[in-house]
């Protein structure tokens, strides 16, 4: 479906259901969702991004730090309540240029 409907357009977006207690904001009025969630989204997601696994997930996430503020908390919370929040962690001490802290939160 992705291949076939996604890919050969440039100006495709997915919508998906909200999970509980996911890191969001309101922008005029609309949920939002938080970087937090979207750069565990792409991480845990690895058949519905494929397009940005690899190389391109350590790019992703190497930028991501660099150009925003990110709440480690949020992150790895939120990388919890979908079962990736050690395997997230391992990715980012290995695969990035990202120093995380091991409490609170972090900005590079």
């Amino acid at each position: 479906m992705v291949e076939r409907y996604i890919l050969p357009r440039t100006d495709s977006i997915i919508v998906s259901t909200l999970i509980a207690q996911a890191p969001r904001r309101e922008v005029n009025g609309i949920p939002t969702p938080k970087i937090e969630k979207i750069l565990v989204d792409v991480f845990a997601d690895d058949e519905r991004f494929f397009v940005f696994q690899g190389q391109e997930l350590e790019y992703i996430s190497n930028d991501i730090f660099e150009r925003y503020w990110i709440s480690e908390k949020t992150l790895f919370r939120y990388a919890e309540r979908r079962k990736v929040g050690r395997k997230l962690r391992g990715f980012i001490n290995q695969k990035t240029d990202v120093q995380l802290l091991q409490y609170g939160e972090t900005q590079k």
